[in-house]
């Protein structure tokens, strides 16, 4: 497969056209502060044209952004203030019985395996719920924490019953909201939101179930 249409590859293109986008540049600003026609940006932004190494450091330059960071933002390295192994963007492989997920911590790889679920099909659910919990970082989000992992717990579980509960949780939910979510301490954040995201899922998930029992799910405030 040509580097061009790697899933790594088109995850780093989609992340540098928003750091564009976030800094207030069109392709026409970008290109002119590296000396470049703005097709050049075009054909590299519509994956027309392969960008190299050099390519991207000078684009990241010019928008005044240190490549440890935008690697960090890729999750290509892991964020200074995590101490947990982090999925990097679109890095997964297909194995017998699954798929296996490429995790960084601490300039390490660690591999963690995922039974009965496609690559295609983790790499649709990884982009969903990545662009569920970045929207957590802007400012005039309403959306509150505990409710947007209540959707990525749904959409885990309808989208793919057969996988592990516990691996959906974990290894796609709890480790995708650590990479994502930067506008608190994501760890902190995740003790009190994921444990009544949880709770709360469960219990309606759970309630038609329960409710012969006299248990009944909590009142959402």
């Amino acid at each position: 497969m040509k580097t061009i249409f790697d899933p790594r590859y088109q995850v780093l293109i989609r992340e540098l056209v928003q750091l564009r986008e976030e800094n207030g540049e069109t392709q026409t600003s970008l290109s002119s502060k590296i000396n470049k026609p703005q097709s050049y940006l075009g054909k590299i932004e519509s994956f027309e044209r392969r960008l190299d190494v050099i390519e991207l450091l000078d684009i990241l330059e010019a928008l005044r952004v240190a490549p440890k960071l935008f690697f960090q933002r890729v999750g290509w390295i892991p964020r200074t203030d995590i101490n947990k192994a982090i999925p990097i963007k679109a890095s997964v492989e297909s194995c017998f019985n699954g798929v296996v997920l490429n995790l960084v911590l601490n300039d390490s790889i660690h591999k963690v395996e995922l039974e009965n679920i496609k690559v295609d099909e983790y790499l649709r659910l990884e982009e969903s719920i990545s662009s569920l919990f970045t929207k957590l970082n802007s400012a005039d989000n309403t959306l509150k924490n505990r409710d947007a992992i209540i959707l990525a717990l749904k959409l885990c579980f309808e989208q793919h019953p057969t996988v592990n509960p516990s691996d959906l949780y974990h290894q796609v939910v709890y480790r995708l909201y650590l990479r994502e979510y930067y506008r608190t301490t994501p760890e902190q954040s995740w003790v009190r939101a994921g444990g009544e995201a949880i709770q709360l899922f469960c219990c309606e998930r759970y309630n038609a179930i329960l409710k012969p029992y006299g248990i009944a799910a909590p009142t959402v405030t």
